[in-house]
């Protein structure tokens, strides 16, 4: 298998993660400084020895590289230069690759030639043609290469949109006609994102997630987009596909920007639903498990209280479900530790909304905890109360001072409080 380092500077990571993918579906090892430095090791020398033993030098030339009075990148590529030196001149080895209408910089190679003398590629100018030109020098594997050009000759530029088109329909024979050549399919649905309607944009993105493992080579793009997606530019339907196929396809890569998103400030108040938008991206931090487990207790173990909540709430349903066969089985002390911490913000006026939200969905495993909600029915602080009186049915609480306080504003002059009040007068306990 064909082994390729990637030169760039740190303003061009999000195009060169797309180029890693599409190389990587073909079955060609990238070598990338974020991903390949072990924790603890010496970055430059282990950098010096990628370059040497590396099969090609990609060196990803941009506006970005053009404007930086300094960059390590210029170190990597004096390392390249020596080492192309000792190479034959008849075998390619050095790949110029512009991702931008910049100039190659003018070093000298030898023999009175410098890097503007290598031909280069124009991944800007036509990226589909770039990579069939980066192919034709860097070997992919075979099993890859063959499912690439199945899907090429299957699969051409017209029967693609066609089959995207298809796709934004939510036929699903057009799903399984792309998705059944696996990872050689990654490159084709990452590049339709770019110009898809939100409903083909989260049709493909779902389909990614399906793919599970076979869609590694997606994360990078995907954790991009989901920073995207930042309030106030969230879109509801894309940011629930992309923390969807973030879970599905379980890479590590992932727990970071999804605790990122989790924190988030993307509930409006008195939205009794925010429990719902959390749980988004708390679930696909579920699916990934013992990967995010440490990075959601460091969140509880911190001083935002924030973000102690909702990584509590995500922990519990994490805990919780993996421990318990059955959903109306007891949960644990350690579980119901996760409850008290999310209930000693309550009497914060800024996170009481979520905590209430937060509530609802575990249901009796925290009827213990109605006596604290008991201060929050309060008439004067009308969404407050409202968002009490539903978490407290949630809870079947059936404490007497509760139950009293919540018949009484049953006769309440505010009407929606009546109402919510009314709407539970059946689940609590007979007088």
């Amino acid at each position: 298998m064909a082994y390729a380092f990637l030169s760039y500077v740190r303003e061009d990571a999000p195009i060169v993660d797309r180029l890693a993918t599409t190389l990587r579906s073909y079955g060609i090892e990238v070598w990338l400084d974020r991903e390949n430095i072990a924790a603890g090791s010496r970055w430059q020398y282990a950098i010096r020895a990628a370059i040497r033993s590396g099969d090609f030098f990609l060196a990803c030339f941009s506006e970005h590289f053009s404007q930086r009075n300094r960059t390590y990148m210029n170190e990597e590529l004096t390392l390249a230069i020596d080492e192309l030196r000792q190479r034959p001149t008849d075998r390619a080895w050095f790949l110029p690759l512009l991702l931008s209408d910049t100039v190659i910089p003018d070093r000298d190679i030898g023999g009175g030639e410098t890097l503007r003398s290598i031909q280069h590629v124009a991944l800007y100018h036509d990226w589909s043609d770039g990579i069939r030109r980066i192919l034709e020098v860097v070997p992919s594997s075979a099993a890859a290469m063959v499912n690439a050009q199945e899907m090429q000759k299957t699969v051409g530029k017209e029967a693609l949109a066609r089959v995207l088109r298809s796709l934004d329909t939510c036929n699903p024979d057009s799903a399984w006609e792309l998705t059944r050549y696996g990872a050689a399919a990654v490159p084709f649905l990452v590049d339709a994102l770019a110009s898809a309607s939100d409903n083909l944009f989260c049709n493909i993105v779902f389909e990614l997630g399906e793919m599970a493992s076979e869609a590694h080579a997606a994360v990078p793009l995907l954790c991009e987009l989901l920073d995207q997606q930042q309030p106030p530019n969230t879109n509801d339907r894309r940011l629930r596909a992309i923390v969807h196929a973030l879970g599905g396809i379980g890479d590590a890569r992932a727990v970071g920007p999804l605790a990122s998103a989790l924190l988030w400030e993307k509930f409006k108040s008195g939205e009794h639903r925010c429990w719902y938008e959390l749980l988004h991206s708390g679930c696909a931090l579920q699916k990934l498990g013992e990967k995010a487990k440490s990075t959601l207790q460091a969140l509880i173990d911190s001083d935002d209280p924030r973000a102690r909540v909702r990584a509590a709430h995500v922990l519990y349903w994490a805990e919780y479900l993996s421990r318990s066969r059955y959903v109306n089985e007891a949960p644990d002390a350690d579980v119901l530790s996760l409850v008290d911490i999310m209930t000693n913000e309550l009497q914060s006026p800024d996170l009481c909304l979520e905590v209430l939200a937060c509530l609802c969905p575990i249901g009796k495993h925290a009827a213990f905890k109605d006596t604290a909600i008991l201060p929050l029915l309060d008439e004067s602080c009308p969404s407050t109360c409202i968002a009490a009186i539903q978490t407290l049915s949630c809870l079947h609480s059936r404490n007497v001072a509760v139950t009293s306080k919540l018949r009484a504003l049953m006769d309440s002059t505010n009407s929606k409080i009546q109402s919510a009040a009314l709407r539970i007068k059946y689940t609590l306990p007979r007088e």
